[in-house]
């Protein structure tokens, strides 16, 4: 028996009500194993200028779980694009909102302050001195809310427990 759901989606894309088809479902499954293995679902604490790892490493996992959806929309195919508020076009607008957004904001000058590392200073330290480093983890917090949110909506179409 097919179930209706009515959930929020962050980012501004707000209620969505689909009764998701058995594609969506295994689509849904892909995306859950993706989102709930990457940095978006790790918990952040503390200071940012001294806990919150590397801002590379963290850009480089968002890249990848880019790809990886991707690869899950292409994988599912047109199935999962049937309407505005399938689950296909509402991770792109997920994505193009959030992930993207950070990748637009930070790459670029992140990248320049890595090219000024001339003296071998430890990665991590020289990180810290990017004029944006501060920012960068703000924005990422608000990223992993969000994305937590869509990971409970992931959960709930795929039909699985909660990862803690």
């Amino acid at each position: 028996m097919a179930i209706k759901f009515t959930v929020s989606i962050p980012f501004g894309i707000g209620k969505v009500e689909w009764t998701p088809s058995t594609k969506e479902k295994e689509a849904a499954w892909a995306l859950y194993v993706e989102y709930s293995t990457r940095i978006t679902r790790v918990r952040r604490h503390g200071d940012p200028k001294k806990d919150f790892g590397s801002a590379r490493l963290a850009m480089d996992s968002l890249y990848t779980l880019l790809n990886a959806t991707r690869q899950v929309l292409r994988d599912a195919g047109p199935a999962i694009a049937k309407t505005s508020n399938s689950l296909g076009p509402i991770t792109i607008r997920v994505l193009n909102r959030s992930v993207r957004k950070i990748l637009d904001e930070f790459h670029t000058s992140l990248e320049a302050h890595e090219s000024t590392n001339k003296t071998n200073l430890e990665r991590i330290k020289h990180e810290r001195k990017w004029e944006h480093y501060e920012s960068f983890w703000k924005k990422m917090i608000w990223l992993q809310n969000g994305l937590r949110s869509y990971l409970n909506v992931l959960e709930q179409i795929a039909g699985v427990k909660p990862a803690k």
